[in-house]
């Protein structure tokens, strides 16, 4: 059996964690699981982490090729978004895919 995913600190609840019930009490969203006896876990040990649509988290984003697509992509990612883990992957030594691999007259 697979270890079980380590679950990462519990924070404080937000405003944007919390739902409000009927009667205007807040509810964090990891408690949403026992109140309405949702199941937390599979039989493997996976389980999700809850947590409201919109969360903003680290997005990984992989590059393979480091031609003008990959390097202008990079360039997007430095400049206008955020939160994120960017890895470029080229084969040859060099930057600049089919302009390196091809030598023209």
């Amino acid at each position: 059996m697979a270890a079980s995913p380590t679950r990462p600190e519990a924070v404080p609840p937000t405003r944007e964690d919390v739902i409000t019930a009927s009667n205007d009490i807040p509810i964090p969203f990891t408690n949403l699981p026992a109140l309405y006896d949702w199941p937390v876990s599979d039989a493997e040990g996976y389980s999700i982490n809850e947590v409201p649509s919109g969360t903003e988290r680290c997005i990984k984003i992989v590059c393979v090729g480091a031609g003008a697509s990959g390097i202008n992509l990079a360039k997007f990612a430095q400049d206008r978004l955020k939160n994120i883990e960017l890895v470029l992957y080229e084969k040859n030594s060099e930057v600049a895919g089919t302009w390196f691999e091809s030598k023209y007259p």
